[in-house]
Parts: C-alpha cells; structure tokens; sequence
C-alpha cells in the first residue's frame, strides 16, 4: 500500500504542480478528502500553494454543515479557502447534474491557478 505522502508526492510530480498555486475541489466525499491529504503530506509541494475550493450546490440538507466543516477544517491548517453558492433559483428542472458541474468548473478555473479535479477523466 502507498503511504500518503509517497500518492501526494507522485501527484505533484506528475502534474507539475510545484509551478502555480493549486485550486484543488474539495467535496467532503472520500476521494477529495483523501487527494488534499496526500497533497498536504507531500514534501515536494508548499503549503502556502493550496487554494481549498469548495461549492455548495445546495442540493442536499448536508451541505450547509459540509461547507462549515471545510471552513473550519482549512482554517484549523491555515489553508486558504474559497467557496460558493449555487442559488436555488439557478437550478434547473432537468439536467441538474450537468447544470452543477459547468457551475462547479465556472468556479474553481476562475484566476490563474491550476484546478486539480478527483476524478479529471470522467467528468465529474
């Protein structure tokens, strides 16, 4: 099994991510939780180059409390955080989860970070 450090290590390495300061989205699910804490435990990439970025898509009753614990969670490590809201009146009748994820990107490629997504294959 790969230790935290060696998969967070292998991340920076393979995109170059000791360049530019990094968005990376953050959800509360596993997959993020687990991609900010192997980035956290790399030696080869700087604290002070993450940018936690998390939207609250106000789809489900969670997601107040999820944004609220990345707050805190951040602050607790000095990390810098950013979020948003998707407003209730934006949402669509059909098609929400395509609505949110051009919502989502829209967000974390605003500036000139680089955006590290979970999963960049499947479009999530």
């Amino acid at each position: 099994m790969i230790s935290l450090r060696a998969l967070g290590e292998k991340i920076v390495d393979h995109y170059q991510l000791n360049q530019a300061p990094v968005v990376v989205a953050v959800s509360t699910g596993v997959d993020s939780t687990v991609l900010i804490n192997a980035l956290l435990a790399a030696t080869n990439l700087a604290e002070n180059r993450l940018i936690i970025a998390h939207v609250n898509h106000q789809l489900r009753s969670q997601s107040v409390q999820e944004e609220e614990f990345l707050r805190q969670w951040c602050a607790k490590r000095r990390l810098t955080f950013v979020s948003t809201k998707w407003s209730r009146e934006l949402h669509p009748d059909t098609g929400v989860e395509a609505a949110a994820r051009r919502f989502r990107y829209d967000f974390f490629c605003q500036g000139d970070a680089t955006v590290s997504r979970k999963h960049p294959l499947d479009g999530s």
